[in-house]
């Protein structure tokens, strides 16, 4: 079998990226959606970037992040333009502190909020 060949242009960044929509059995809608970005290498620096999506009154729609400027990064360079559910300016303010405190317990090192987005 023949190996594919590797792109021979510029690293634009190297990590991991994992989405997950949640749906309960029968219903149509996404009950809540994450899009989270974890790079070891990026122009931006090294980081983590969480796009949530959790619909309700008691819901969630941020940004959350380590590095304010991966996020700005990760924002211009895969979400603009990608017609994906995140493709959307999302409100500016912090999150409520559950939902960092949460998301605090599954970044690596300090984090930070980021919704300037």
């Amino acid at each position: 079998m023949a190996q594919a060949a590797l792109s021979q242009g510029p690293l634009l960044w190297s990590g991991e990226h994992w989405i997950l929509y949640l749906r309960p059995p029968g219903s149509q809608v996404d009950s809540g959606q994450l899009s989270l970005y974890c790079a070891a290498y990026s122009p931006a620096g090294q980081g983590t970037v969480a796009y949530i999506d959790i619909p309700g009154s008691e819901g969630l729609a941020a940004v959350c992040t380590d590095n304010p400027d991966l996020a700005d990064f990760i924002t211009a360079t895969m979400i603009r333009g990608s017609n994906n559910p995140f493709d959307r300016n999302l409100p500016n303010g912090q999150p409520p502190l559950a939902a960092l405190a949460t998301l605090t317990a599954i970044l690596p090192g300090p984090s930070k909020a980021s919704t300037t987005l």
